[in-house]
């Protein structure tokens, strides 16, 4: 699996404009479009490391099976692969019930990059607020 992050900006209804990272699986075809949409919204750093350790866990034979995601998807997975589920019945699914079948080591490593680089873009949100804060005190007191 290839993939890259990136910092994504939008501009909301009332013009405020946010940025919020991504995560971009490059022939995403081959993994499912629900798999990537997935993973965009895992971006808490303990629920990323709960999903790593129990991969791992899956990987080394000290569990049977691990499901995670969030409402819409379930990614679902045994020590060789994960499947990604869609789990509201309105929505069109495969004809096997999974958008995605992946080897758990690719999805892994991915969990891993994506919690480090979640990491390091949060990082640099704090230090854009802090140079903000301190250029708007400089303009309070001239």
């Amino acid at each position: 699996m290839v993939y890259t992050f990136s910092e994504n900006t939008s501009v909301s209804p009332r013009w405020v404009i946010y940025s919020f990272p991504s995560v971009n699986i490059e022939e995403g075809d081959l993994y499912g479009s629900y798999f990537q949409s997935e993973v965009n919204l895992i971006t808490d750093e303990n629920h990323l490391k709960e999903i790593v350790f129990h991969l791992q866990e899956l990987i080394n034979g000290k569990i049977k099976d691990y499901t995670f995601g969030y409402e819409v998807y379930a990614i679902v997975c045994d020590h060789e692969f994960c499947r990604c589920n869609v789990v509201l019945p309105w929505i069109e699914r495969e004809t096997d019930g999974s958008d995605a079948v992946i080897p758990i080591n690719e999805v892994l490593l991915l969990m891993k990059d994506w919690s480090h680089y979640l990491l390091e873009w949060k990082r640099k949100q704090e230090e854009k607020w802090v140079i903000l804060r301190e250029y708007l005190q400089m303009l309070q007191s001239s």
